[in-house]
């Protein structure tokens, strides 16, 4: 039986170190355009402020609508956590 411990610890670091891998690719990507594109930080910049705004709703929308985000997100995460980056080895 796989312990606990690891697989929280690849969650944490799948959810912490996912955006900056997004930014640093964007960022090396403009440099190699001779840009000078977006901050490695812009993603958790941009997490901060999708996170503080309000769900807006249509009245007539139905419940998949609602529901859609949460399954994009788990399945991102469900898809990140079958790739095993920390591994633990009892003695």
């Amino acid at each position: 039986m796989p312990s606990l411990l690891p697989i929280l610890l690849q969650t944490v670091l799948l959810l912490l170190l996912a955006p900056l891998v997004s930014g640093l690719i964007k960022n090396w990507k403009a440099k190699l355009q001779n840009r000078r594109g977006p901050r490695v930080w812009q993603p958790y910049r941009d997490l901060i402020k999708f996170l503080r705004k309000d769900m807006v709703i249509s009245e007539h929308a139905s419940w998949v609508f609602s529901c859609a985000p949460y399954v994009v997100f788990l399945t991102s995460l469900l898809v990140g956590l079958m790739v095993p980056v920390v591994t633990y080895r009892r003695r």
